[in-house]
């Protein structure tokens, strides 16, 4: 047996993350699926939904709440 047939026979030697992304026309939202569940990746501002909005000055690029704020 290989060590990849082995690593799948012993499933706590797989380790995964999967992203989940739900884009909308103003706001998205992002998702980690991992063994204990599923995770709701949070905006600065603890949303749910985060603003699919970029911002540019002389000095940054912000995205996202930053971005709304500015």
């Amino acid at each position: 047996m290989d060590a990849s047939a082995a690593a799948i026979g012993n499933s706590h030697l797989i380790d995964y993350l999967i992203i989940g992304v739900d884009i909308g026309s103003l706001k998205s939202v992002l998702a980690a699926v991992r063994k204990g569940g599923i995770d709701i990746i949070l905006s600065d501002t603890t949303s749910k939904q985060i603003p699919m909005v970029v911002a540019f000055t002389d000095e940054e690029r912000t995205i996202g709440d930053a971005a709304m704020n500015q």
